[in-house]
C-alpha cells in the first residue's frame, strides 16, 4: 500500500517541460512563502440562514449528524476570497464533546445551490479504522465514487495520476488507515487542469474530508474540440526545438534538513506546451507565434560584495524596522514588539517581531536580521497586500527598484544570483510585481532555489524579500556528466504528449479553457540525471512494490509496519529472529508517536544523555531519550542494555507503562496473575503480566504457561504492537 497525494496540478501539468524549469520552480516557492500571509476576505450580504447550512448537511450526510444540536453549530460569516472572486462562499463549524471525546468538523458550500465544495470532520471514534480495517480499498473506493456522483454535476472519473504522499518520519499504528481518492474533471472527456477533487475515507468506512477546487465567479468558456492537431505532429515540432542545459536540482528526502544536489538535464528554452488548434507555443499567459529564446544566465554581480557594517545592535536594527514599515496614518500604527537573538541555520540573527494596529485589531510578521552585516533575511510587510494599489510602476521600472532593495539590503548575496530568466509574468498582481532571482553555483542555474522580491506596483516600496536559507557543502562536479548530444537524444525518445484544458487567470480572457497539449516524459519520469544518463523521480526512497513477507503468521502485521517506516525489513529479514531490547524499543515508540531527523543543536545546547553509552550522536538517541522521558523505561542505571534480547516479562513492563498505568501495575500484591507458571516471575513485573493480560496484550500458551523469560522475536513484537496501538486508542492515551 502507499498513501498518496495530488497537487493543484495534473501530472501531466507537473510533467510539461516547461514546468521543471526554474520560472516554475520559483513560482511554487512563492506560493509557499504566500501561503503564510493573510489573504483579504470580503463579507458579503446574502439571504442564508445558519438553519439553511445545516439542513443541507444533513441531505448530504443522512443520519451521520443527528446527534449534533442547533448550539452546536457556528455560521461564518458569508464571504468572497480576494478583490476579483465574487463567488461567495458559506462556512459552517460545528463542536461537541461528549465526555472524554471531542468532535469537529467544517464545511464550506458555494453559491446559491450551496454546492458543497471543501469538508473536513474529526469524529468521536475511529474504532473500527485502525489497522486492519473495516472495510477495503475497493469498497472504499466505492464509498467515494458514489459521494462524488451525488454531489457533483461535472463529469469526474477516478485518477491514477497521482505523486508519491511525502511524510515525515514513520507512521504510527494509533492513527487510523486512510483510503484517500483523487478525481479529475473533465470537459467533454479531456482533462481539466487545476480542477480537482479529493475525498478521504477512514479504514470504518466514514469519510472525513472532500476538498474540491474553487469554481470560477464567472462561466467558463472551453473551447470546442474541432479540427484539432494530430498529436505526432505536436510532439515531432517541439522535437525539432528542444534544446537542454546542466541544471543543479535540489532534492528534498522527507526529515532531512537540508537538500541533496543533484546535476540534471533539464529542458531549454521555457514553455508550457503547444495550442492543440494553431499550433502557437504556450508561453506563460499567453500564446506566441516563435518558440520562445533562451534569456542568457546573467548574475546580478560578477564580483562577492563585503559587508563590515560592524556590529549590529538592537537599536540599528530597531530603526531598520521603522524604516522598512512605514505604515500610513490610515493604515493604523506600527509596534516593534519584540527584538530578540535566535540562531538560523547556523547564523546569528536578531528576530523582529511586529504588528501594525488599528484600533482594537491589528495584524503583523516578523524578520530577521543577520546579527554581523546588518542584512535583512527574510521580509515580509503586510500594509501594503491589504491595500489595493493603482499600478503606477511598469514591470522594467519594478524590477529597477528590486535591483536597488537589493544593493541596499542583502548585497553580500547578489553574486550568487542571477536576473529573472523567461519571466512569464510581467503584470502585477492586485497591485504587486513578484520577482525570482534564480541561484547560480559554478555557473549553473540551481533549480528550484531562488531570491524573491515583491515590489508595490504603485509607489515602488519593498513588500517582500525572501531568500533560502541551506548551507549546502557538496556540489557536484561538470566534468563526468553524459554529453549533451546522448542526453538530448535520450530526451527526444522518451518525450510525449496530454492533451489537457488550460486557464489562463491573469489573462484578460480569464474565464476561457484552451486546449493544449502539455509535454510529458514516459514511465512518469521527471528528471535526467547528468552524471547516470538515467531518467528518475522525485520521490522518497521507494518501498518494496511487492510485500517483504508473503509466506508468515506475522506477513500482514510485518509488511504494514514496513511500509508505515515502523521497521527495516528485506526480504532476507528472519522474522522469527529473537529481538533485542535497543531495536524492540525503536519499534514500540515509531509504534506510538512519530519520528523525524531533527538538526543538530549547537555545542552550548547540546542535549543532555540519560546514558553514558546513548549520546547525542547514538542513532538511537531520540526513541531512548523518549521512552526514558514517558517513563517507559527505568533510568536508575547509568547503561542501557540495547543489545540485550527481549524478553516477555520486560515488554509487558514496558507496554504496561507506555500506557500510563504503572501506578496500578506497581501493586503487584493485589493482582491475582492467571497463569500456571505465576510463581516464575519474579514479584517486580507481576502485577504488570497481569495487567497486560487482562488488557488482552498477552495470553499464555496452551498449557496456560506465560513464559516470562522466552525471548521475543519480531514477528511477536509486530503482532502484539498492533494490541497495544488498539489498547492506547481505546484508552485515550497519547504519546507524543
Amino acid at each position: 500500500m502507499k498513501y498518496k497525494y495530488v497537487g493543484l496540478c495534473s501530472l501531466s501539468t507537473v510533467l510539461a517541460v516547461g514546468l521543471s524549469t526554474p520560472a516554475f520552480a520559483a513560482q511554487v516557492q512563492q506560493m509557499e512563502e504566500e501561503s503564510v500571509e493573510e489573504v483579504e476576505i470580503q463579507e458579503a450580504d446574502v439571504d442564508v440562514k445558519k438553519e439553511d447550512l445545516i439542513e443541507r448537511l444533513h441531505s448530504l450526510f443522512p443520519g451521520q449528524f443527528d446527534f449534533l444540536e442547533e448550539q452546536d453549530f457556528q455560521m461564518n460569516n458569508h464571504h468572497m476570497i480576494g478583490w476579483e472572486d465574487e463567488t461567495i462562499r458559506h462556512s459552517l463549524l460545528f463542536n461537541k464533546r461528549e465526555g472524554d471525546q471531542h468532535i469537529s468538523g467544517s464545511v464550506e458550500f458555494v453559491g446559491d445551490d450551496l454546492e458543497l465544495h471543501n469538508f473536513h470532520y474529526q469524529p468521536k471514534d475511529i474504532k473500527g479504522a485502525l489497522y486492519p480495517p473495516e472495510v477495503t480499498q475497493e469498497e472504499a473506493k466505492q464509498i467515494a465514487e458514489d459521494f462524488v456522483n451525488k454531489t457533483t454535476d461535472g463529469e469526474y472519473e477516478l485518477s491514477d495520476q497521482v505523486e508519491p504522499h511525502v511524510t515525515w518520519g514513520n507512521r504510527t499504528l494509533t492513527e487510523p488507515v486512510e483510503f484517500q481518492f483523487y478525481f479529475q474533471r473533465l470537459e467533454n472527456g479531456v482533462p481539466v487542469v487545476n480542477q480537482n477533487l479529493n475525498v478521504t475515507i477512514l479504514g470504518n468506512g466514514e469519510m472525513t474530508r472532500y476538498n474540491r477546487s474553487q469554481p470560477h465567479s464567472e462561466p467558463a468558456e472551453y473551447e470546442k474540440q474541432d479540427d484539432i492537431i494530430e498529436k505526432e505532429n505536436v510532439v515531432a515540432d517541439i522535437k525539432n526545438n528542444l534544446d537542454i542545459e546542466l541544471q543543479y536540482m535540489l532534492h528534498h528526502e522527507p526529515g532531512s534538513t537540508e537538500p541533496e544536489v543533484r546535476l540534471v538535464y533539464a529542458p531549454s528554452p521555457s514553455f508550457g506546451g503547444v495550442h492543440a488548434i494553431n499550433g502557437k507555443w504556450e508561453v506563460g499567459q499567453s500564446f506566441e507565434d516563435d518558440f520562445p529564446k533562451e534569456t542568457e544566465l546573467k548574475k546580478l554581480s560578477n564580483e562577492e560584495n563585503t559587508v563590515d557594517n560592524g556590529a549590529v545592535s538592537r537599536e540599528d536594527v530597531e530603526a531598520l524596522a521603522e524604516e522598512l514599515l512605514s505604515v500610513k496614518e490610515e493604515d493604523g500604527e506600527l509596534h516593534i514588539d519584540s527584538i530578540r537573538e535566535a540562531n538560523r541555520n547556523d547564523r546569528e540573527v536578531f528576530t523582529v517581531q511586529y504588528s501594525i494596529r488599528q484600533g482594537n485589531s491589528g495584524y503583523g510578521s516578523s524578520f530577521d536580521v543577520n546579527k554581523e552585516t546588518g542584512e535583512i533575511m527574510n521580509y515580509h510587510n503586510p500594509t501594503i497586500q491589504n491595500q489595493q494599489p493603482e499600478d503606477n510602476l511598469s514591470y522594467e521600472e519594478a524590477l529597477e527598484k528590486a535591483l536597488e532593495a537589493l544593493e541596499q539590503y542583502v548585497p553580500s548575496i547578489m553574486h550568487e544570483y542571477a536576473y529573472p530568466i523567461n519571466d512569464m509574468n510581467k503584470k502585477a498582481d492586485q497591485g504587486i510585481y513578484r520577482f525570482h532571482f534564480p541561484q547560480v553555483k559554478n555557473d549553473i542555474l540551481v533549480n528550484g532555489s531562488s531570491l524573491n522580491v515583491s515590489i508595490s506596483a504603485e509607489d515602488g516600496s519593498l513588500e517582500s524579500l525572501y531568500r533560502n536559507s541551506t548551507s549546502i557543502a557538496n556540489w557536484p562536479s561538470a566534468e563526468n556528466t553524459v554529453d549533451k548530444e546522448t542526453a538530448l537524444e535520450d530526451y527526444v525518445n522518451n518525450l510525449e504528449v496530454d492533451l489537457s484544458y488550460i486557464n489562463h487567470p491573469q489573462a484578460e480572457e480569464n474565464n476561457k479553457y484552451y486546449l493544449v497539449y502539455r509535454p510529458a516524459f514516459k514511465d512518469g519520469f521527471e528528471y535526467y540525471d547528468a552524471l547516470t544518463g538515467k531518467w528518475s523521480k522525485r520521490e522518497q526512497e521507494e518501498k518494496p512494490s511487492e510485500p517483504v513477507f508473503s509466506d508468515h503468521w506475522a506477513a500482514d502485521e510485518l509488511n504494514y509496519m514496513i511500509e508505515s517506516d515502523i521497521i527495516s525489513a528485506d526480504e532476507e529479514t528472519d522474522p522469527n529472529h529473537v529481538i533485542k531490547k535497543g531495536d524492540a524499543l525503536e519499534v514500540i515508540m515509531k509504534s506510538l508517536t512519530r519520528f523525524h531527523e531533527v538538526p543538530p543543536a549547537p555545542q552550548d545546547q547540546e542535549p543532555q544523555a540519560t546514558f553514558e553509552n546513548i549520546d547525542p550522536d547514538h542513532e538511537l538517541f531520540q526513541v531512548i531519550e523518549r521512552a526514558a522521558e514517558r517513563n517507559i523505561i527505568d533510568t536508575d542505571s547509568s547503561t542501557f542494555a540495547i543489545d540485550e534480547p527481549l524478553t516477555r516479562q520486560t515488554l509487558a513492563y514496558w507496554y504496561v507503562r507506555a500506557l500510563g498505568l504503572e501506578a496500578a501495575a506497581k501493586h503487584s500484591d493485589i493482582y491475582q496473575v492467571p497463569f500456571s507458571d505465576a510463581d516464575a516471575i519474579p514479584e517486580k513485573y507481576k502485577g504488570y503480566v497481569a495487567l497486560s493480560h487482562e488488557l488482552g496484550l498477552f495470553q499464555g500458551n496452551a498449557e496456560n504457561e506465560f513464559n516470562p523469560e522466552n525471548e521475543v522475536t519480531l514477528a511477536q513484537l509486530a503482532v502484539s504492537n498492533f494490541r497495544l496501538a488498539e489498547t492506547a486508542n481505546d484508552l485515550d492515551v497519547a504519546i507524543n
